[in-house]
This record gives structure tokens, C-alpha cells and sequence, in this order.
């Protein structure tokens, strides 16, 4: 089941977000903490080595964010 994914465009080199759980997520409620820590992550790379995307597409089940057709749309371009 696929409940975050952000494809990224662009030249740049790609950064692993597999940082955001070198330690367990302990929360009662496990996906939105698992999220806000993937965010966190995606944000830390980008202040500490500036933007690392020409731009991304943010597909979020949890919240409702985003949708297949767009995402297949982004990675297509």
C-alpha cells in the first residue's frame, strides 16, 4: 500500500528519505507522524543543500492530497 510518494524532477542528485526512520516511528497514530517526518527530512535536505528538485508531485492518501492521473501526468513529462 503506497500512502506517501513525492516523484521528483529534474538533474540533480537524487537524496534518500529512508533518513527520516533511521529510528522508529513510536506514535499512537504511526502514518501522519510518518509523513511529518518525511517531510522534515525532504525539508532538511533542501535548507541544508538548497533546493534539490526542479519540482515534485506529492501524492498523500492519508490526507487526500494529490491523485494517480496527476501523478502519472508528472512522471510522463
Amino acid at each position: 500500500m503506497l500512502l506517501m510518494r513525492w516523484p521528483k524532477s529534474g538533474k540533480k542528485q537524487p537524496r534518500a528519505l529512508a533518513a527520516a526512520f533511521f529510528q522508529p516511528v513510536r506514535d499512537t497514530d504511526q502514518i501522519p507522524a510518518a509523513i511529518a517526518r518525511l517531510k522534515q527530512q525532504r525539508d532538511s535536505f533542501d535548507r541544508v543543500y538548497g533546493n534539490c528538485t526542479d519540482a515534485y508531485q506529492e501524492l498523500n492518501v492519508h490526507e487526500g492530497i494529490g491523485s494517480l492521473a496527476e501523478l502519472l501526468a508528472f512522471v510522463s513529462q
